[in-house]
């Protein structure tokens, strides 16, 4: 297995990955918006040094990818958090451990880019979290915390 930065020619087979695992269906998306949304967000990425799209692939297949973002705070002391956007391993390569590596690759990165803490929203109706996937790698879940989003933004 490999793990490597995101290419623009990447993209028609992380649309593929993405439609293998029933993604479009859960945000609400046709498959045209996604398609969209994703080759600009591919391209926004590969651009800015904040964003990284990491792929991992076997026998020139990815099998999974995270995305990696870095948010500055004000109250951080200058200090940045960094965030992970989406982590997904195709089905039939779960359980090799290929989303530690890739976690492992984006704690790397933060550390280089002097990130205070890493934070990331898993839903607990998924498989990784009934699993205790990210408790397994060192993450704590924020008991006090809650997840909030305004998805009213334009209508």
């Amino acid at each position: 297995m490999k793990i490597r930065k995101i290419k623009k020619s990447d993209t028609s087979e992380i649309i593929e990955f993405l439609k293998s695992i029933k993604k479009f269906n859960r945000l609400g998306l046709s498959e045209s918006e996604a398609q969209n949304n994703i080759e600009k967000m591919i391209f926004m990425n590969i651009e800015n040094s904040n964003n990284s799209i990491y792929v991992a692939e076997e026998e020139d297949k990815i099998i999974g990818f995270i995305g990696f973002h870095i948010i500055p705070y004000l109250i951080l002391s200058g200090k940045t958090e960094g965030y992970i956007s989406e982590l997904f391993i195709r089905e039939e390569s779960r359980g090799n451990n290929i989303g530690g590596k890739l976690l492992d690759i984006v704690l790397k990165e933060a550390k280089e880019k002097d990130c205070t803490r890493l934070h990331l929203i898993n839903f607990k109706d998924m498989e990784s979290y009934k699993r205790g996937f990210y408790k397994k790698h060192g993450w704590e879940e924020r008991e006090e915390g809650a997840d909030f989003i305004y998805s009213h933004i334009g209508k």
